[in-house]
């Protein structure tokens, strides 16, 4: 059963619409005009007046075809008689010819309108339009002015739905025209539905729900024998576009070749949308080529889409000289040209360019909309103009044009670039004050904001915020808020990172022919400016036959809002059937190992196994010599299929891709990659295995490359601090990491392999073992922050006080000064003291030595040590019951209480009674304890701060390194430290809001840190230098 609008029969409407009234079938018996049978139409109701408009209304009927009997004007119109409907020059002045019809219709005894039964034929477009709109909701446009349909042809037909759905009737279209669809076809008005009604109905059907309307309309089209033409097929391109499917788009194009139909100038400015939406501008180009070389003279609209399309693609360039072709064709801007090419000089870097088209536009008095501003307010934020974005978005308000949130989110841009977080938090709460709905890029650009000026938690919170309205973060989302998590250095954020649980480190493979491969990474390397090797094919050429003349009123247009849509990589044929070499067990390698699909589950480093989720291990559990990175996976299915198509897979690389413009999701995603690899190559080492195997991380548009050198400086030194095999070098894209698959193998089941990934769950294990609350967690944070903000200006009121040199000390204590420290070192262990204590003692003798002298020196040796000792412990804080006991102490040192209190004394003295002394080693615990290291887990120590704690006994005892603040050589050592161990940030933004340090290039941490690594590596000790 054939089924109407909102789901009522077709059969009950039609025949509600076949009951005229009864008063209007007599009178139209009388008159002659009535057929009878069901079919008939008689008036409309009461409500159904003359609503008679000025002359030059559109009409479905001229006055002579009015006059004849419906069955007459029925078989006019399907022998193809010459309709007229809106628009025709000889509607013109019609309505006092209408007039006249009625007054000769008059007899005796009868008055002007007494001829009730032809009030259709006196209705026009506008009419009937008027009649429907004020139709309460319930009721019935069939039942309306289903009669009236007699007296209108399709062309009349055509323009009351188009004007229906202009005017947001659309339900009362559909309604209509679904209940003509359902006419049988005997019915006489089963000839409306043709060519040009289906043509109206389906550039009508504009969202994704619609399209599967007007794809099943176009069915029934073929299967009633009504022939698509070039409108019609442009009308399904237009709407594949505000549906979002730009391949159907294509499909739809190709299809109207093969069938014959020419396509038109209206056909090919849609298929430049298409093309520009895809991102295939240089086929955007060719086609406007095409229509120049066939003498075809495009149209101001053409131009536009073209100049859209190459700013879609980001190719600005290109888009200025299209431009230029414009004018020299005698083509003339209109606002959406100039608006076009304000977003063109904006991403090209041009604001002045851009500035000077906006007021071109303001002198030649083109309007200036809401595309306009936000198009030239995000040149601003390009520019890092965030000033100027505001006073345009201020002028915009003086002209009454209302923000979108496209506005607002080019505004929060321009104030997160000029590091504005607070003129950035006040857009978003305006904008939802003003009824404008925040999206993902909205709050991309809010947590952005927070993240440059380094407010990690209240990104964090814009994030939570973001989730809780429905908003899906995307890729650039996910960077952001893992870099600004990560760059914090402090454990519990980089284990927090919810990002990397929602499916954001997505692995795409492919493979490559070596030869090009290198070709093209060499050509990188040499020249960065050149286009990259592209893998992705883009859409094929599509020929373009001769332009057929354009436009009808039932052609669709090319406007759409379907948003830009990558067309995805087609996955490559494998072999079927080779089995893997991997922890459990093998597996055939089929397409779907190669699919991106395959490589998407993301696990956090840093969490422990015991924290993941159950489905974070598509095999159930993890592999136990795996890590808890490893998923399965399809790298072994894609060396297999490569070693069964080359051999030993010689010339074969195979190639994984990975978005990341932060520190935080590089490392992240290396250490992704290497768990995905150690979990799917093969066990055994296998010298057979000649694959290039390489990670290609992608950075992002060019506004992202400063944050390049520090991404490229993290890989390198993880890569060296995990003594692996890969390389590094610089792409176009990036940064691609390569070795032989041979060298993977044999490294990944090395104890320095079990180390670089084990030291990630140490850090989780270290803090706890899974993540806390983020409300605790930032009430944590929050008291940590404090306590080492105030232990840290102790720190710098202790530097400004007191400053030891080498020279003020005595020539021979110097000279002797590692034999009384490993004296000291002795007693402390002996004392089961705490290393700073030890430290901290010693700068306390050097402070008494550097006072006192020779008259120190005349002392007992080891009671001054001990003196040291036991006067520092009690300044840190340990409890009496800690300390050693009179027989301990005698025990130790063969010394009396008597005589170390006697000592204690004199050094006190000899001081003033201050005897404070804070130590590099007690700066840097006190650093290690801002990022929220665990002292008590070792491994998990290890795994923020390195070989600092070790490193640093040595540092102290290097004569040029002991002449830095205690402050300063506890950050270098830290910072050399961290950078020898490949742990990032190297410097977290925690210490540099703690210290005040930066580790710029030329600062004085930079400086400290270079002294730091040049005495250590000196030494002996690896990965510095």
């Amino acid at each position: 059963m054939s089924v109407g609008w909102g789901g009522a029969p077709l059969q009950q409407q039609q025949q509600q619409a076949q009951a005229p009234p009864q008063r209007f079938r007599q009178q139209q018996q009388e008159e002659g005009s009535y057929q009878g049978g069901p079919h008939g139409y008689g008036p409309a109701g009461p409500g159904f007046q003359r609503a008679r408009s000025g002359g030059g209304n559109a009409r479905g009927r001229s006055p002579q075809q009015a006059a004849l009997p419906p069955h007459q004007q029925r078989q006019n119109a399907h022998a193809g008689r010459q309709n007229t409907h809106a628009g025709d020059p000889r509607q013109k002045n019609q309505g006092y010819r209408r007039l006249w019809q009625q007054v000769t219709q008059v007899g005796r005894g009868q008055r002007l309108g007494d001829h009730e039964g032809s009030a259709f034929s006196e209705m026009t477009v506008e009419d009937l339009l008027e009649v429907v709109r004020r139709l309460p909701p319930e009721a019935s446009a069939v039942k309306a002015i289903g009669q009236g349909l007699y007296y209108f042809d399709s062309g009349a037909l055509a323009a009351l739905l188009k004007e229906l759905n202009k005017s947001g009737h659309v339900r009362r279209a559909q309604e209509l025209f679904d209940w003509l669809r359902g006419l049988d076809d005997s019915h006489d008005l089963y000839p409306l539905c043709n060519t040009m009604t289906y043509t109206t109905m389906i550039s009508q059907c504009g969202t994704q729900q619609q399209l599967r309307r007007a794809l099943e309309l176009v069915a029934e089209m073929r299967s009633r024998g009504i022939q698509c033409n070039v409108h019609t097929y442009s009308a399904l391109m237009n709407v594949c576009i505000k549906g979002n499917e730009l391949d159907l788009a294509l499909d739809v194009y190709r299809q109207m070749l093969a069938e014959g139909c020419t396509p038109n100038l209206v056909t090919y400015n849609t298929l430049i949308d298409v093309y520009g939406k895809t991102g295939a501008w240089e086929e955007a180009i060719r086609v406007l080529d095409a229509l120049e070389r066939q003498g075809i003279d495009p149209e101001i609209r053409t131009y536009n889409t073209v100049i859209i399309a190459c700013n879609m693609s980001g190719q600005a360039q290109e888009a200025l000289r299209i431009y230029e072709r414009m004018l020299a064709a005698g083509a003339q801007p209109t606002a959406t040209t100039y608006t076009a090419l304000i977003s063109a000089y904006g991403k090209n870097g041009q604001l002045d360019r851009a500035l000077q088209i906006f007021q071109d536009m303001v002198r030649r008095g083109c309007e200036r909309n809401v595309i306009t501003y936000s198009s030239l307010i995000s040149a601003c934020e390009k520019a890092g103009r965030w000033e100027l974005a505001l006073e345009l978005f201020r002028e915009m308000h003086t002209e009454g044009c209302r923000p979108n949130v496209v506005t607002y989110n080019s505004l929060i841009a321009a104030c997160a670039q000029g590091a504005q977080w607070e003129k950035a938090q006040e857009m978003f709460e305006q904008m939802q004050h003003r009824g404008c709905k925040p999206d993902a890029v909205t709050f991309g650009g809010l947590i952005a904001a927070y993240d440059r000026a380094g407010h990690w938690r209240r990104a964090l919170t814009a994030f939570e915020q973001m989730k809780a309205h429905n908003c899906r973060p995307d890729s650039v989302v996910y960077n952001t808020i893992v870099g600004a998590l990560w760059k914090t250095g402090l454990v519990w954020a980089q284990i927090f990172t919810p990002p990397c649980r929602q499916e954001h480190f997505r692995l795409t493979v492919h493979t490559l022919d070596a030869g090009a491969a290198a070709a093209a990474t060499a050509a990188a390397c040499v020249a960065p400016a050149s286009a990259p090797p592209s893998t992705s094919p883009s859409p094929a050429p599509l020929e373009l036959p001769p332009c057929a003349p354009a436009s009808h009123p039932g052609s669709g247009t090319t406007s759409g809002s379907g948003s830009r849509a990558a067309s995805p990589t087609p996955a490559l044929p494998v072999p079927a059937g080779l089995s893997l070499g991997g922890g459990g067990g093998g597996r055939g390698a089929t397409p779907e190992l190669l699919s991106p699909a395959s490589c998407t589950t993301p696990v956090l480093p840093g969490t422990p196994v015991s924290a993941l989720p159950a489905g974070a291990y598509p095999g159930g559990s993890p592999s136990p010599t795996g890590s808890p990175l490893s998923v399965e996976g399809g790298l072994a299915a894609a060396a297999a299929a490569a070693a069964a198509a080359a051999g030993t897979g010689a010339g074969t690389v195979i190639e994984f891709g990975m978005h990341a413009f932060t520190v935080g999701s590089a490392v992240l995603s290396l250490l992704r990659w290497v768990a995905e690899l150690r979990e799917r190559l093969p066990r055994e080492p296998n010298k057979d295995l000649k694959q290039q195997v390489c990670l290609v991380l992608n950075k992002g548009k060019p506004s992202r490359e400063h944050t390049y050198p520090a991404i490229r400086a993290a890989l390198l030194s993880l890569l060296r601090a995990w003594r692996s095999p890969f390389g590094l070098a610089d792409v176009q894209q990036g940064c691609r990491i390569q070795a032989t698959a041979c060298d993977i193998t044999d490294w990944l089941h090395t104890p320095e392999a079990d180390r670089a990934l084990a030291a990630y769950n140490c850090k989780a294990e270290g803090a706890g073992g899974r993540p806390l609350d983020k409300e605790a967690f930032f009430a944590e944070d929050v008291g940590a922050e404090a306590r080492c903000a105030e232990a840290f200006a102790a720190v710098r009121h202790f530097e400004g006080r007191y400053c030891v040199a080498d020279a003020a000390l005595p020539p021979a204590y110097l000279a002797a000064r590692p034999d009384w420290f490993s004296t000291a070192a002795t007693f402390a262990a002996a004392f089961r003291l705490k290393d700073e204590v030890l430290h901290d003692a010693m700068l306390l003798l050097d402070r008494a030595l550097a006072a006192g002298g020779e008259q120190l020196l005349g002392l007992n040796a080891a009671a001054l040590l001990v003196a040291c000792l036991l006067i520092s412990a009690r300044q840190a804080g340990e409890h009496p019951d800690r300390l050693p006991s009179p027989a301990q102490l005698e025990q130790a040192t063969g010394l009396s209480e008597a005589a170390v209190e006697a000592t204690q004394t004199t050094v006190c003295a000899m001081l003033q009674g201050d005897t404070s002394a804070i130590s590099a080693v007690r700066v840097l615990k006190l650093l290690l304890e801002r990022l929220g290291a665990d002292f008590s887990h070792a491994q998990g120590l290890q795994a923020t701060a390195g070989p600092a704690l070790a490193v640093l006994g040595r540092a102290a005892s290097e004569p040029a390194l002991r002449a830095l603040r205690p402050s300063a050589l506890a950050a270098a050592v830290l910072l050399a430290s961290r950078k020898s161990a490949g742990v990032t940030p190297f410097w977290p933004s925690a210490l540099l809001a703690l210290t005040g340090c930066t580790d710029a290039q030329g600062s004085e941490l930079s400086a400290s840190c270079d002294q730091v690594s040049a005495a250590m590596a000196a030494s002996g000790l690896p990965n510095f230098g």
